[in-house]
């Protein structure tokens, strides 16, 4: 039996198999590491196994890319250009169409494809241990005929297995945040050192980011201002105590603006800004010659007091005027604190 054969049958059994088990059960493990799903896990729809694309493709050392504006994903790696649209059964490897068994979808803010496609269109060898529930994918053979010549060897599809009973007492998904991660996120609005007043409250859009689910929104607010005076620097002093799910579900942080350009700041195996614990005490925003600057102030009394005042604004030109920040500006949130979304 050649491999892609075998590989249609391992997946079929697959199909067969897994349907008695919940999505909490099923693991994936590529080339040997099991991918860790803090997120949204395997899942069984229409007695197909559906896993994230971006945990397992990312695994196997693709690039993903979301387009929310179209709804659509693409992935790339050594000979490979994938392509697939929510809610469609059909997607595109190299530019050839494929059918999938069942469609894309977005599961808990991800996006989750057949497991029959990521074997049979990337040329991975799947294989499905029923005894443990485990998903095994060796991933690296780049060597494999393209999609259209491998179509002869797709197995006949076999009759559906029989409807597995609904889940009981399904769990939401816990998104766990690590102390120190940092956050990019956008400002929503303009703010002023000239307009700004202690205690205004604001809010800002995170992008697609590793370990969040897509459309979360985190809230600030204004802790103290300080106005330019004779073209002297302006500064703003703000924090972030809110984070808000897609759900609307609303948990308290610590967070701290940063830049993300901060030197010591590191990324993760998941592609997460990690800033080094125990460095910083808090950033305010000043205006240097025209241009926000993060200032490190290790003084936690008022930003407009002496103290405070003197070291975020040393070495700060005078004739600055007052800080804007413009809505759309991007700033690191640090997390001072783990929290449980």
């Amino acid at each position: 039996m050649n491999r892609f054969a075998s590989m249609a049958l391992s997946l079929s059994a697959l199909a067969l198999t897994a349907g008695a088990y919940g999505q909490s059960q099923i693991q994936v493990v590529v080339d040997g590491n099991p991918v860790v799903f803090n997120g949204q896990g395997p899942a069984m729809v229409q007695d197909r196994v559906l896993v994230p694309l971006r945990g397992v493709l990312e695994a196997m050392q693709a690039h993903v890319n979301w387009n929310p504006s179209n709804q659509t994903v693409t992935a790339d790696r050594p000979g490979y250009h994938i392509q697939l649209t929510i809610g469609q059964t059909t997607g595109s490897v190299n530019g050839n169409p494929v059918t999938l068994d069942v469609p894309a979808q977005i599961m808990n803010g991800s996006t989750m494809v057949p497991l029959r496609f990521v074997g049979e269109e990337l040329g991975e060898t799947v294989h499905w241990d029923a005894n443990s529930h485990t998903v095994t994918i060796t991933a690296g053979d780049y060597n494999v005929p393209p999609p259209r010549e491998r179509e002869h060897h797709r197995h006949p599809q076999l009759p559906p297995p029989p409807t597995p009973p609904p889940p009981v007492n399904v769990q939401q998904t816990v998104w766990v945040l690590p102390p120190n991660m940092v956050i990019p996120a956008n400002l929503n609005i303009d703010l002023d050192s000239s307009q700004c007043r202690p205690g205004m409250r604001f809010d800002c859009v995170v992008p697609h980011y590793p370990g969040l689910p897509d459309g979360c929104r985190i809230e600030g607010v204004v802790s103290d201002v300080v106005a330019s005076i004779g073209g002297g620097p302006g500064g703003i002093d703000f924090q972030f105590d809110t984070i808000i799910a897609p759900n609307g579900r609303r948990v308290h942080i610590n967070g701290q603006p940063m830049r993300l350009d901060q030197p010591g700041m590191r990324r993760d195996n998941r592609g997460r800004y990690m800033a080094p614990g125990g460095v910083f005490n808090r950033f305010v925003v000043v205006n240097d010659g025209g241009r926000p600057r993060f200032v490190n102030v290790h003084d936690h009394g008022p930003l407009h007091g002496p103290a405070a005042w003197k070291e975020a604004s040393r070495g700060v030109r005078r004739g600055s005027g007052d800080v804007h920040l413009a809505a759309g500006t991007s700033i690191g949130i640090r997390l001072s604190a783990g929290v449980r979304l």
